[in-house]
């Protein structure tokens, strides 16, 4: 079906951990040719604070033994670690794409649809962050800044790496020399949000935030190419595309971290960006009332997603946007988006789901009255709201309602993700929490019936 022009159109990316997918292993890089045998199922994981690791196998048979080109079951294909590269704890979930390459004269346009790329062939690849690391978060005792001469690397870079071989393509890492890389100085745990902005099969863009409130874009649209012989592709430019700062306490400076990918949709064709903030390593941070540290939720248009424009002089911030926390809707058409203040020490620490128009997250609001960290438990806030316009989704009449009927309190505990459970345009929405409840709520309708069976098997 054609969507209106002005409906939403979300972007969804590989999600989980591991993260897996079908990828194409061509014999070499002057393959054209897609043979079924090259087709190969791969899974990617990293080892969160299991180590500064990322494995993958490929997983396309369980039945493959030894002789079998994908065998012996499941058959190890690399490891990605910090010995080599500036990799922290691998929390950062993988998200497996292709991305357009230079290939060789007479090659031709392999990429997609004959668009004019010249020779060009198509690579793919996992992209992730380079995770966590104590040392890197400025809002730990534990924060080592770029000016101590124990500073380190770690955890302060975006990969590209060839699916099949787990050699880097592509990386942003710090650099003290060269900027705005050099300020690049905040560990990376989130997943990156990779969207395909024209629905052509291949990344354009990436998006990643940071422990320091940085949210890292890098443009990857073009064809890649090695301008310098290291081997790796130096003609995606990166840079900070937005900073959602912080406010100075009596401890010092506190950032709003970025622990969570964005999500994002076209809405009148303009692509919007959805996060928010949260201290996902300290959950009993409660901040101090007197000074405006309060974490946020960002909706920010980005006006040049790719090309020459694509990064602004200096990056947004929330002077790009409306303050929608004691209002309704967002009623200023003229600028970025709006933002809205969470309670005091309330924190937006689960993954966004964009659904019919409206965003769906949640957050955790610690028991600031307690003094016994031992046996808190604190609340869950449901978020729902349009992505459009910040309107609330939730009766006001209720009293479980509140910022301006955006959010909605479900229980004790800290939640998991939201999740929606469709079937044609039927949906639910659930949510659990840390103390075992599991909560159901009626998502706004879809708008569409956006759940169509394409076949199914199952092997019994």
């Amino acid at each position: 079906k054609m969507l209106p022009r002005n409906f939403p159109r979300s972007f969804y990316y590989v999600d989980g951990s591991p993260s897996a997918a079908d990828a194409w292993f061509p014999a070499s890089t002057t393959d054209k040719v897609k043979d079924p045998k090259e087709w190969t199922t791969v899974m990617v994981t990293g080892m969160r604070q299991g180590g500064d690791s990322y494995l993958a196998l490929d997983v396309t048979d369980p039945n493959a033994d030894s002789v079998d080109p994908h065998g012996p079951y499941p058959k190890f294909l690399w490891e990605f670690t910090g010995a080599t590269e500036p990799l922290a704890e691998a929390w950062s979930e993988p998200v497996i794409t292709r991305v357009k390459m230079k290939a060789g004269l007479m090659h031709g346009d392999e990429c997609g649809i004959d668009d004019g790329d010249g020779d060009c062939r198509e690579q793919w690849v996992a992209i992730f962050a380079g995770g966590f690391n104590g040392v890197s978060d400025p809002n730990l005792p534990l924060y080592v800044p770029s000016t101590d001469g124990s500073f380190n690397s770690d955890s302060k870079a975006i990969f590209i790496v060839a699916i099949d071989t787990g050699v880097v393509i592509a990386k942003l890492e710090y650099d003290a020399l060269t900027a705005p890389f050099d300020q690049m100085v905040y560990a990376m745990p989130s997943s990156p949000a990779v969207l395909d902005l024209d629905f052509d099969g291949f990344a354009d863009v990436v998006y990643v935030g940071d422990t320091g409130g940085q949210l890292w874009k890098w443009d990857i649209h073009y064809k890649g190419e090695d301008l310098t012989g290291d081997p790796k592709v130096d003609n995606w430019p990166g840079g900070i595309f937005f900073d959602a700062m912080g406010a100075n306490t009596s401890a010092g400076y506190h950032h709003r971290s970025i622990f969570f990918p964005l999500s994002a949709a076209f809405i009148n064709n303009k692509l919007i960006l959805a996060f928010g903030t949260g201290e996902r390593t300290e959950l009993f941070y409660t901040g101090e009332p007197a000074n405006d540290e309060e974490n946020r939720f960002y909706k920010v248009e980005d006006p040049n997603p790719i090309g020459g424009l694509a990064f602004p002089a200096s990056p947004y911030s929330e002077a790009d946007l409306t303050d929608i926390t004691g209002i309704n809707v967002d009623t200023v058409s003229t600028d970025l988006g709006y933002f809205f203040k969470a309670q005091q020490a309330e924190k937006f620490i689960t993954n966004h789901v964009i659904f019919g128009g409206f965003v769906i997250t949640a957050s955790y609001l610690p028991d600031i009255s307690s003094g016994d960290i031992c046996n808190q438990q604190g609340n869950t806030f449901l978020h729902i709201f349009n992505l459009g316009t910040g309107e609330g989704f939730f009766d006001p009449s209720n009293p479980a309602t509140s910022n301006n009927s955006r959010s909605l309190s479900i229980g004790v505990g800290v939640p998991s993700d939201p999740r929606i459970v469709s079937s044609g345009s039927n949906s639910q929405l659930f949510v659990q929490t840390s103390s075992g409840s599991v909560v159901q709520v009626d998502p706004p309708p879809s708008g569409n019936d956006v759940i169509d069976k394409v076949y199914w098997k199952q092997d019994f």
